[in-house]
């Protein structure tokens, strides 16, 4: 009975110390200025874990790096700070480094009954010892033109 506690307890704390996360990392536009030239100008990135943890977009949008571990789900949302336009995540594309999905494109869909495309995947692989995974994001207000932009994300280690 002993070795079967043992063994159980060992596998909980496994479980509790290497579970996957949803990372969801929102794209938010300000749509009533927004300038398709100026997209640092119009746009920020807002990442957020089941944690609690937040992370912001500063400066140039191209450096906004996530942090994510292998067996996360990440969300990639759309979001107006400024009307009840609708911005749609029509593309994840990898643009280099290390791919860590199972796929090089993901399309954008619409969930349940939400009015927006968003687009969801699993992180399968890790970056450790490689590139970051570096993508493109496509996307667009109203279903119009397509904009695109070029962060990043690092799979690590579990936390």
């Amino acid at each position: 009975m002993k070795s079967f506690s043992a063994i159980f307890l060992i596998f909980l704390f496994s479980t509790i110390g290497f579970s996957q996360e949803t990372i969801t990392i929102k794209l938010i536009v300000d749509t009533a200025n927004f300038d398709p030239d100026d997209l640092p100008a119009s746009c920020s990135f807002e990442a957020t874990w089941e944690s609690g943890e937040v992370q912001r977009s500063t400066g140039n949008l191209e450096d906004f790096s996530v942090e994510a571990t292998v067996n996360d789900t990440i969300i990639w949302e759309g979001h107006s700070s400024s009307s009840n336009q609708i911005v749609d995540i029509k593309q994840i594309r990898r643009d280099g480094g290390k791919e860590i999905f199972n796929k090089r494109s993901h399309s954008g869909s619409r969930q349940g009954n939400s009015n927006r495309e968003t687009v969801k995947s699993k992180v399968l692989y890790s970056t450790e010892n490689g590139e970051d995974y570096k993508y493109k994001i496509k996307f667009s207000i109203d279903n119009g033109a397509w904009h695109k932009i070029d962060p990043k994300v690092t799979v690590v280690p579990p936390r």
